[in-house]
């Protein structure tokens, strides 16, 4: 299932695998790498964040990326066939 847009930058993510989960995804923070409230996140992703890394995302922030850019990429087209 696709991350639900709660805000334009904010998504509600749900758990993959197996158990039923419901993660918050926010797209603005950490400088626009994303935040999300899982535990791989917690644990592994922002540490390295807060060490100056910049590590490979949990899932829930790659799908909220995508369903992101699968809203914002038509607009840009738009906006730059315009200045054609």
């Amino acid at each position: 299932m696709p991350p639900m847009k709660i805000e334009p930058l904010e998504f509600l993510a749900y758990q993959v695998t197996g158990q039923e989960g419901v993660y918050r995804v926010c797209l603005e923070e950490n400088d626009f790498f994303g935040h999300c409230s899982c535990a791989h996140f917690a644990y592994r992703v922002q540490p390295a964040l807060n060490r100056g890394e910049r590590p490979w995302p949990c899932k829930h922030l790659v799908l909220a990326r995508m369903t992101a850019w699968s809203e914002i990429a038509p607009l840009l087209a738009k906006h730059w066939n315009k200045q054609k």
